[in-house]
């Protein structure tokens, strides 16, 4: 069974988005070695899990993007989770649980229950099913204790208002800090894991 992996960029205040969705705060700090680190928590990944929204507002950039990073999002298959959207093609052989070629413009479609879908998804893929990005599919997961693993890459600036990552949660969540990462830009990469209960 795979890895359920949460990489999100976070202010130091907690936000993951400003209040209308900005993200150019993320991008500021940002240097070499911070981006080497995402680029290789991206190649880990065996497939992308992405909300609808997020799927919708990237998938034009990324599809035409060019460069190590692009060919990281492009390259790995892609699940959507949406009750709207309808798949193109059927499932794959193999038994793979959803319809859908896995790109960009025919992801393979998840449109049940969440906590169903994302035990499927795990059970039927090897390594890595990595979330990365998409406030609000994000904060479902957190909230459905789904997140198997949490890599913050957390920028150096406050933002003072914007959508945060567990706004959700209605206990609190204790986290294990497994690797800390310092950058040259002032950013700081967190992994964390929720604590087991003995």
């Amino acid at each position: 069974m795979s890895t359920l992996v949460l990489k999100m960029s976070m202010s130091l205040d907690g936000f993951i988005a400003g209040p209308d969705g900005e993200m150019d705060w993320a991008m500021a700090a940002r240097s070499d070695d911070s981006t080497a680190w995402v680029l290789r928590t991206l190649q880990e990944a065996d497939v992308h899990l992405i909300g609808r929204g997020f799927h919708d507002g990237v998938a034009a950039f990324w599809s035409s993007a060019q460069g190590p990073m692009a060919a990281a999002m492009n390259d790995t298959p892609k699940v959507v989770a949406s009750h709207s959207l309808s798949a193109e093609a059927a499932p794959p052989p193999g038994g793979f649980p959803f319809a859908g070629a896995g790109t960009w413009e025919s992801p393979y479609l998840a449109g049940g229950d969440l906590v169903t879908d994302v035990e499927r998804l795990k059970e039927h893929t090897a390594g890595v099913v990595l979330v990365n990005g998409g406030v609000r599919f994000a904060r479902s997961l957190v909230s459905l204790g789904l997140v198997d693993e949490y890599r913050l890459v957390i920028a150096p600036i406050a933002l003072g208002r914007g959508q945060p990552l567990f706004s959700d949660l209605t206990q609190p969540l204790d986290l294990d800090l497994i690797d800390t990462a310092v950058f040259d830009g002032g950013i700081v990469a967190q992994t964390l894991v929720p604590k087991t209960t003995a």
